[in-house]
């Protein structure tokens, strides 16, 4: 019977560990999902920590830093233009978009930019690339408006879903971009959001398709979405935002670009060289 008593207490030790182990993390995600709905109503501090973790994509300190550490590298008196907007706190930065908004400097479209032949010391294209029908008449007008020795700077994705703002077309590698940069010297190449990022997003559209409807494919549904989806990828945004945190140890791998959710490049407009002048005899008549 002694026996029987303790195996019976170890059986609750162990079951109420258990109910505990699991009572935490449903909790933890009961507490965020209550803080998501009331998005916008809460503390500063607090929304921007909630804001970092329903976000699909880890964002390391070094790819936070980036783009600040390369505009004080350029100076206060350089000109930047950055494609897509957003950077509405550097004075010295043009925002253009294809929409005007609170930091569109310029509504403008990437492929025609309303800009003089090289009037910048450096051009930014951040999550802009996939959105452009045709990338390479971009890429020529970016090469225009640079400067010789101007820097140039993007982001893209690699595996990531799809996701229109207005319209998705395109997804790069790294060699991809060497490719269609190729008359830009090759200052940093590298991954931007690692395979955890790409781990939680994938994941969280895959877990929203338990909320869709049947059908074809609709370019409507895009923008009517149905209730119910955008209910299962909310769960699945705070189920799976975890994974995310994956990128801290995977992210620094050498071979981490094979399953990257997004890379990034950044290079140099060649220095122009006029070289010299070579004249040549009259042609015979």
């Amino acid at each position: 019977m002694a026996k029987d008593k303790r195996r019976y207490s170890c059986l609750s030790l162990f079951g109420g560990l258990a109910i505990v182990l699991l009572a935490i993390p449903f909790c933890f995600f009961l507490a965020v999902y209550v803080l998501a709905r009331r998005s916008g109503k809460l503390p500063q501090r607090l929304q921007g920590w909630l804001d970092r973790y329903v976000y699909p994509t880890y964002l390391s300190k070094e790819h936070i830093a980036r783009v600040p550490n390369l505009l004080r590298e350029l100076g206060p008196q350089a000109r930047v233009l950055n494609i897509g907007g957003g950077l509405k706190e550097y004075p010295n930065v043009v925002n253009i978009d294809i929409q005007p908004g609170a930091a569109t400097s310029v509504a403008a479209d990437a492929h025609l930019l309303p800009f003089a032949d090289e009037s910048f010391d450096a051009v930014l294209a951040i999550a802009v690339f996939e959105h452009v029908a045709q990338p390479w008449y971009v890429t020529e007008e970016v090469e225009r408006v640079l400067r010789s020795g101007g820097t140039f700077y993007m982001e893209v994705p690699f595996l990531q879903p799809f996701h229109a703002d207005p319209d998705d077309y395109y997804r790069y590698t790294p060699s991809g971009l060497r490719s269609i940069f190729r008359s830009f010297e090759e200052r940093e190449i590298g991954v931007s959001n690692g395979p955890g990022s790409m781990l939680t997003w994938i994941l969280m559209e895959v877990f929203s398709l338990f909320g869709d409807l049947p059908g074809s494919y609709d370019e409507t549904f895009m923008r009517n979405v149905p209730r119910a989806f955008l209910r299962f990828r909310e769960a699945g945004r705070l189920l799976f935002a975890p994974f995310k945190y994956l990128d801290k140890l995977l992210e620094p791998k050498k071979r981490s670009f094979v399953v990257a959710s997004g890379v990034y490049f950044l290079g140099t407009k060649p220095q122009e060289d006029a070289g010299e002048w070579i004249t040549l005899p009259p042609m015979a008549s």
